[in-house]
């Protein structure tokens, strides 16, 4: 089972793919990730197409997704 949480956007990111479609990330919006982080640093987002992103586009979280404690 995949943990999701949802994540807001630090700051406007895009890519394109060959075949012309595009995902647009933008700053101050919310999307739904996956929890775990890839060995490259990115994470899942799902939103019109599954798509890696690079963690550093969105906030840290600051609430336990599991137990909805307040993290450090």
């Amino acid at each position: 089972m995949v943990a999701i949480v949802e994540r807001m956007a630090i700051r406007d990111w895009s890519i394109e793919a060959q075949n012309g479609d595009h995902q647009d990330i933008r700053k101050g919006q919310t999307y739904t990730t996956i929890e775990d982080i890839h060995d490259d640093n990115t994470i899942t987002v799902f939103s019109r197409f599954w798509v890696r992103v690079p963690l550093n586009v969105f906030q840290l979280p600051t609430v336990c997704p599991h137990c909805k404690k307040e993290l450090p």
